[in-house]
């Protein structure tokens, strides 16, 4: 997972020609900057450091679903994995819109340099599909009647919640007179079962997702490397370093 896919490459090209002076002088001659479109590739690199953000930040999430719990008593650790939650899907849900941002504005930019404008509408229409059904597992997740905010469906959380609420010293004399000692040690368990299944699907979740959005963006920009290119009048590093070698 942490070699170099077509993305990470596509940015470097990119990169290296909005930002000639970080690289060797040799590699520097190679670069005409009097041909290039300033504004078109500042407009391309702030789209992909963007989607990188993004990108990066949402590999480490399965990290903080097993590890980033705060070691206070202030916040229970069902609540920062909730708060894990929302961030993860909020970050999916910007990376999936900045993805299909990009592929939009590509897509305007070879239709003005092309002539089979209605082929690269379709090829187009078929990534951005591929981006919808990518997301598609991590959008279940969210409330369909919710509007404002993400509000997510997990019911394992739904218990832990559920079960601290009943253990509070108001509510668990009362219960414990009514159903019983074992009864709270029930939900006891329940609340500590509940809480581990609940960070294991979303641990799962993350993984399988990082795997998932890893092989789209190396499709994405595999498929529409040279195109991007095109469009910038730019030369890949890799062709770059080949001639130096």
């Amino acid at each position: 997972m942490e070699d170099i896919n077509k993305f990470d490459q596509v940015l470097s090209s990119v990169g290296i020609h909005m930002k000639p002076d970080l690289v060797k002088a040799n590699l520097r001659g190679k670069i005409d900057v009097a041909k290039l479109n300033q504004g078109k590739l500042k407009e391309y690199f702030k789209l992909l450091t963007s989607i990188n953000y993004f990108y990066k930040k949402i590999l480490k999430y399965d990290v903080y679903f097993t590890e980033f719990y705060p070691k206070t008593d202030n916040i229970r650790d069902d609540e920062a994995l909730e708060h894990h939650i929302f961030g993860y899907l909020e970050d999916i849900d910007i990376l999936r819109n900045k993805l299909s941002v990009f592929l939009g504005v590509l897509k305007n930019d070879l239709k003005k340099i092309s002539s089979n404008k209605q082929e690269i509408e379709n090829a187009i229409k078929l990534f951005r599909d591929k981006v919808e059904g990518v997301f598609s597992q991590v959008k279940e997740h969210r409330h369909p009647h919710h509007h404002r905010g993400t509000k997510f469906l997990e019911s394992n959380l739904l218990d832990v919640q559920a079960a601290h609420t009943m253990l509070q010293p108001e509510t668990r004399k009362v219960i414990e007179e009514i159903k019983g000692r074992e009864f709270i040690k029930d939900l006891e368990n329940m609340e500590k079962d509940s809480f581990i299944k609940a960070k294991n699907n979303w641990i799962a979740l993350a993984k399988k997702n990082k795997g998932n959005i890893y092989v789209l963006l190396d499709s994405i920009f595999d498929r529409n490397e040279d195109f991007i290119y095109k469009v910038l009048n730019i030369r890949s590093t890799k062709e770059l370093f080949e001639e130096e070698s």
